[in-house]
């Protein structure tokens, strides 16, 4: 049996064993709100590991540009394929010409800050709070963005071609120059 996914969040043990961390199979992390300052942390592949802001990390720990996903995390050019980031709090993060292909932000909580030019493709995104979030360039080719918040992101550019946005609140979003061809939408749609 092969572990993929643990959700360690609220876990009430202090005691991790450290190889947990890096099982090669595990492909996602969650430690909301565990406290990691004794974990060996330092010099470590983390994007596979999800944190919150009630997370704590070593003392002197970057935590934020360590490659950990969660709020604040700088990530820039990123490679996260078929990642499943459900749920996971990404505001006033740095996505930009990241490659999240096929990958699940279902749920997303908050705002993305920036994921301009990002290879979004075949991404599911329903129901994601995107809204006021930079999108600029990205490649959103079919992805799924139903009942999704959009509401004042920046779409300039943005390849929206094949996407499903039935539901979705687009209201005072910037399209300029998006190409929406294929594009779904129904009345729910703003």
């Amino acid at each position: 049996m092969r572990l993929i996914h643990l959700n360690l969040c609220g876990n009430p043990s202090e005691t991790i064993h450290e190889q947990i961390f890096f099982l090669d199979s595990l492909k996602q992390l969650k430690v909301c709100g565990l406290d990691l300052s004794r974990q060996p942390l330092q010099n470590r592949d983390l994007k596979h590991i999800l944190y919150d802001n009630y997370t704590k990390w070593p003392e002197g720990f970057d935590h934020i540009n360590s490659g950990a996903i969660g709020q604040k995390a700088k990530l820039k050019g990123i490679e996260l394929i078929d990642a499943y980031l459900e749920e996971a709090d990404l505001s006033e993060s740095e996505l930009s010409e990241s490659d999240l292909s096929g990958s699940d932000f279902s749920k997303v909580d908050r705002s993305v800050t920036n994921l301009s030019g990002a290879n979004l493709s075949g991404l599911n995104l329903r129901g994601a709070e995107l809204s006021e979030s930079d999108l600029s360039g990205a490649d959103l080719r079919d992805a799924n963005l139903r009942e999704s918040d959009l509401s004042e992101a920046y779409l300039i550019g943005t390849n929206l071609s094949g996407s499903d946005l039935s539901g979705a609140n687009l209201s005072g979003a910037n399209l300029t120059e998006a190409k929406l061809s294929g594009a779904l939408y129904n009345c729910e749609t703003q």
